[in-house]
């Protein structure tokens, strides 16, 4: 996909952006609903993905430096997210739906 934008837009510095060349909150929205519409994932958002991000992250990084990739002032709420049971249960979703984006994507 990525290819294809490139090779129809090669002055095009960046993705996703509107007619004017600026990337904005609604270009990005609209471009990651098409990527999501094309896999075949139904109701998925821009906060899902950094949810699916930083569980696939917490089981490689410390906690304080998951906390910070998050943005997380207390580490209590990173662990409440993504350190305890429901973050295992989670990971495996996010394995799964992630994977499909993947294949999707021929990678």
């Amino acid at each position: 996909m990525l290819t294809k934008l490139r090779v129809a837009h090669p002055e095009a510095k960046r993705v996703f952006t509107d007619t004017d060349g600026h990337l904005t909150e609604k270009v990005i929205v609209r471009g990651f609903s098409g990527i999501v519409t094309k896999a075949g994932i139904t109701k998925a958002t821009l906060h899902d993905l950094r949810r699916t991000s930083l569980t696939m992250l917490a089981a490689k990084l410390p906690a304080f430096a998951l906390q910070q990739r998050a943005g997380h002032v207390s580490p209590a709420t990173t662990a409440t997210y993504y350190l305890g049971d429901l973050a295992k249960e989670s990971a495996k979703v996010a394995d799964g739906v992630f994977g499909s984006v993947l294949k999707f994507n021929g990678q």
